[in-house]
């Protein structure tokens, strides 16, 4: 069974990515904050058909959604996500670095993002970003999670992490998989052989036809992150990218 296969869309003559080729960073992180239901409602507005977003374990075992492990860039407040509740969290507000004059809004949560892209009818990119030591317990926590969901809408799941993909490869192998690196180490593809994922998320920079061609050899569909500009994005796809994460859909979609 191949990636477009296990998302439950129609199988196409040579594609390999499972998403609309065009995906949201952090919910499109730039024009909104990041992470957030209103990242989501403006990428839908700008007709981005694809979020992604990153989820972390709060102290009491709650996923939230935030890139960084430190407040203070964007979650107003001091502290790390996995030392606080859930509780604690509901209380701060995240501001958009980008654009200062907009409103600050709530913090979110997996169980809020699941809802609000369904009801877009958003597909997700869902990046684990486990701390140290937090690998098999973030993997079981998402795992179970979508056990217990029923989702109108395609999902990926990816990370950093090959020991927290390899964590919830075992307990979700009928969930998309990709894998995420932004260094050229050794061999990226033997890692994402041995993990079984479906789709390999080099950044930007990596991306070259031989390893489209290494990709497309194995069955993976290669996303670029995080491309922003237009010219570069038009070379991408000249190349065979089948899709990119940029913060700025609004300006790409009509490119991917």
């Amino acid at each position: 069974m191949n990636a477009r296969e296990m998302t439950g869309l129609p199988v196409l003559q040579g594609e390999v990515w499972p998403l609309p080729p065009l995906v949201a960073h952090r919910g499109a992180g730039f024009l909104a904050p990041e992470n957030t239901l209103k990242a989501f409602a403006t990428a839908a507005a700008v007709g981005c058909l694809a979020v992604e977003f990153d989820v972390r374990l709060t102290i009491d075992g709650e996923l939230v959604l935030s890139h960084d492990t430190e407040l203070g860039r964007v979650i107003e407040g001091c502290g790390r996500i996995e030392e606080l509740t859930a509780e604690e969290l509901r209380k701060l507000k995240v501001r958009n670095l980008h654009r200062p004059d907009q409103s600050v809004v709530n913090v979110c949560f997996l169980s809020e993002a699941m809802q609000a892209c369904n009801s877009l009818g958003l597909s997700m990119n869902v990046e684990l970003k486990p701390v140290s030591g937090q690998e098999a317990a973030l993997a079981e926590r998402v795992a179970s999670f979508l056990r217990a969901k029923e989702l109108a809408v395609p999902l990926l799941v990816s990370s950093f992490s090959a020991e927290c993909l390899f964590e919830f490869r075992k307990r979700c192998p009928e969930t998309c998989c990709g894998f995420l690196f932004e260094e050229p180490i050794g061999d990226w593809s033997e890692t994402a052989r041995r993990l079984q994922v479906q789709t390999v998320h080099p950044y930007k920079d990596l991306v070259t036809p031989e390893l489209i061609e290494t990709a497309h050899a194995h069955g993976w569909g290669v996303m670029a992150w995080t491309v922003d500009d237009v010219r570069e994005s038009a070379a991408l796809k000249q190349i065979g990218t089948d899709a990119i994460c940029t913060n700025r859909p609004d300006l790409l979609k009509e490119i991917f």
